[in-house]
């Protein structure tokens, strides 16, 4: 994948396009960051744990140094995984950020306690992963929480959650899966005016809310207990 499809792929996530298969969730998640941005130190270290090509990086290396891990053949990131571990020492970062990778491991308790682990005693969890959502494997797809569940799983490995964001509620997750199930049977020339009327009624239907108790995202800030 070249620089620039890399590039223009990440800002896509952050500022998707209204005929997006997933403009609303993904406006719904930039919406979250920004108002997460403003509460971060200044000159303090984040970790994108599991980055991806880091759509947020842009947003938040306005205020501090960020810096990702991930597995190597991703040429984004700037740390590699050795046998399994982030290669940093104890109580090393600031902020770890963690969008929609905790479904896709195997054990989320020692993903979790890595986490634990490289983080200052005052660091912060901000994580993200699925309620109600599609089956996407990547390359595997093992979990789905509920606000409840996903608050448990954090306080059972020592974080304290002290803010849920729940995005995208019940009736406009449906139209998400109905979205998802109808769409492979449109002609392509059909499909960015059906994303579009999806968005449309999502965004009329949920009104841009960032706290549903059944949502399709759950976005959670914890601090080490």
């Amino acid at each position: 994948m070249s620089g620039i499809h890399k590039h223009k792929e990440r800002g896509e996530r952050l500022y998707p396009k209204k005929n997006s298969s997933r403009y609303y969730i993904l406006s719904l998640l930039r919406l979250v960051n920004e108002e997460i941005l403003e509460n971060i130190q200044p000159n303090s270290t984040m970790l994108d744990f599991g980055c991806g090509n880091m759509p947020y990086r842009r947003l938040y290396e306005t205020k501090c140094k960020y810096l990702g891990v991930d597995f190597e053949g991703n040429e984004d990131a700037d740390i590699y995984f050795e046998s399994g571990k982030i290669p940093m020492r104890d109580n090393t970062v600031d902020y770890i950020i963690s969008t929609q990778v905790l479904e896709h491991v195997v054990s989320p308790e020692e993903y979790l306690s890595e986490c634990f682990r490289v983080l200052k005693k005052d660091g912060k969890l901000l994580l993200s992963t699925h309620g109600h959502w599609k089956y996407h494997p990547d390359p595997t797809d093992y979990w789905r929480w509920t606000k409840d569940g996903l608050e448990k799983l954090l306080s059972d490995n020592q974080f304290e959650t002290t803010h849920t964001y729940g995005l995208m509620g019940l009736a406009a997750s449906g139209l998400q899966l109905f979205q998802d199930g109808f769409s492979p049977n449109l002609h392509y020339r059909f499909k960015g005016l059906f994303f579009w009327i999806i968005a449309y009624l999502q965004v009329k239907i949920d009104k841009w809310n960032l706290y549903s108790r059944d949502a399709s995202v759950f976005f959670t800030i914890s601090q080490k207990k």
